[in-house]
């Protein structure tokens, strides 16, 4: 009964988080993956035959060197350092996924666990952001260069430090850097 309410726990925290779970026995090759493991690639559960090239196939074509590169890492050194790639899945969409795994022992055999998470959401927030710090740097460059030309200069008073900030176009103006008081 323990094992079943871990098997539904794990699931749940797998569907939850959006991430999904492999391990390869390095003796045998066997490989195990979480029914969540084919829903990020936007597989049926279980329609693949799990072994490490299962998936290869949805592997991005710019990133499926540095995966079979991996692959060859995990099954030949016996290491798998964490990584980011993209797949393609069934319908068409990229998504971005980070792996982690470690090499665990189990009597005797070597075993590679590991995770693997969709993070395309927080990519996708991230170019967003980075998108956004650009417009805002333009407009202020933009805005600068309006006050300069029209000779407009403008402050703000700090009510509660009791302190002004100035625009860079009076600095200049009166010939005075930021740093002087």
């Amino acid at each position: 009964a323990l094992v079943q309410f871990q098997r539904q726990q794990l699931l749940y925290d797998e569907q939850q988080v959006g991430f999904g779970h492999w391990q390869i026995n390095l003796l045998t090759r066997k490989a195990t993956y979480s029914d969540q493991y084919y829903r990020i690639f936007g597989l049926k559960q279980q329609s693949l035959a799990p072994n490490i090239t299962t998936f290869l196939h949805t592997i991005h074509p710019d990133d499926r060197a540095l995966v079979e590169a991996l692959n060859k890492k995990i099954i030949y050194e016996h290491q798998a350092p964490d990584t980011e790639y993209r797949i393609v899945r069934t319908d068409g969409k990229i998504r971005h996924v980070v792996q982690k795994a470690k090499l665990l022992t189990n009597e005797g055999e070597l075993i590679f666990s590991g995770v693997l998470q969709d993070v395309t959401v927080q990519r996708m927030l991230e170019r967003k952001g980075a998108a956004l710090q650009e417009t805002i740097w333009k407009q202020s460059v933009l805005a600068q260069q309006v006050d300069e030309m029209a000779s407009v200069f403008s402050w703000i008073y700090d009510p509660e430090e009791g302190s002004y900030t100035w625009n860079d176009s009076f600095y200049r103006f009166v010939g005075f850097s930021k740093n002087q008081p």
